[in-house]
């Protein structure tokens, strides 16, 4: 990729394939509605499973605490990963869902 090169769309399905080959790195998810405001965040190993329609992350932080999210997958949904490894998916209704690797001892 060259300097000012926006990244690639990821289809839906390499989407899940990120997220499968990350299951074991710590991130962070940030769930913004379409104003830019976020409403909900999860940090730890995020756990993902998808139901049809349906993506859920979750952790579990121990202690008998544990969150979980759910995204309604819609074909129009666009994301990208930056040379980071942070992944951002938007919605048609222009929210976003955010998984940015959070760096262990740092």
């Amino acid at each position: 990729m060259s300097f000012g090169e926006d990244p690639p769309d990821l289809s839906l399905a390499e989407v899940i394939n990120v997220l499968d080959e990350t299951q074991d790195q710590p991130h962070r998810a940030s769930f913004l509605d379409p104003n830019g405001v976020e409403r909900a965040w999860l940090s730890g190993l995020l756990i993902f499973e998808k139901d049809g329609d349906w993506l859920r992350l979750s952790v579990t932080g121990g202690a008998g605490l544990s969150g979980t999210l759910t995204i309604l997958l819609d074909g129009d949904t666009r994301c990208v990963v930056e040379e980071d490894g942070t992944m951002t998916c938007t919605l048609p209704s222009r929210a976003r869902w955010i998984t940015t690797p959070l760096v262990e001892g740092g």
